[in-house]
């Protein structure tokens, strides 16, 4: 991989990609270094969850054999982060906020949201946003049964509740955090809709959604909640 590598579209040490048993086996024999372009394809590719943590944190910690890169522990935590994966919401806004605390960490994270910003232009859902801190940590400390239509199926992280305790933040960019990680939700609700109805069926649901009627939401998301636990379980 050459550069700073960004994907065109989304869907610990120790942990193993349960989509790359490749790049695992590689990484078992001659190190992670070797298993490095055989995560990265995991990661980018198939968007797997596991590789992307696997590689955050190898970036991250800059370890067995992998020069330390913040802006691809970023992005690869970022990735996770947009799949639901809650463990890596958490360390994505540990990470934001250690950056945050020094001017050098400041200009890390700007230039990767303008990387980001460059790359994902097109995009019509997901515009390459890097959500504030305090709404990761509101998202990761959120029930995980609120969670059934993630991507991803790590929804719980008990330090998120421990580190929101303890966020210091106006009342002001708290409002702001809020709204955007309702936000965040309801893009990510609109997303699974797309992958699991017909296109006919994702308009209606979508117009409900958006909707006044309290009753008619409540309705359309039991069934949509049997329908995404049916095709999951496909």
């Amino acid at each position: 991989m050459k550069g700073f590598v960004f994907v065109c579209c989304l869907m610990a040490a120790g942990a193993v990609a349960a989509k790359c048993p490749d790049a695992d086996e590689t990484r078992l024999k001659s190190g992670m270094k070797a298993a490095e372009t055989g995560y990265i394809g995991c990661a980018l590719n198939d968007n797997d969850d596991d590789a992307q943590v696997v590689l955050a944190e190898a970036y991250g910690q800059g370890r067995d054999g992998i020069a330390k890169d913040m802006h691809r522990a970023l992005l690869f935590y970022h990735l996770s982060a947009e799949s639901g994966n809650a463990q890596s919401q958490v360390k994505l806004a540990e990470a934001l906020m250690k950056l945050d605390a020094t001017p050098v960490g400041r200009q890390v994270i700007l230039d990767y949201i303008q990387k980001m910003r460059n790359h994902f232009t097109s995009q019509t859902e997901f515009k390459g946003q890097l959500l504030h801190p305090y709404s990761l940590l509101l998202l990761a400390a959120e029930k995980p049964d609120n969670k059934w239509y993630y991507p991803s199926v790590v929804t719980t992280e008990p330090r998120a509740k421990v580190v929101l305790a303890g966020y210091k933040i106006t009342e002001d960019k708290k409002k702001t955090a809020l709204a955007d990680a309702a936000s965040w939700k309801n893009r990510k609700l609109l997303e699974a809709a797309q992958e699991v109805l017909l296109p006919a069926e994702y308009q209606a649901f979508k117009r409900i959604m958006q909707s006044s009627n309290v009753q008619a939401r409540a309705n359309a998301m039991s069934q949509f909640k049997e329908k995404v636990a049916a095709y999951r379980n496909q």
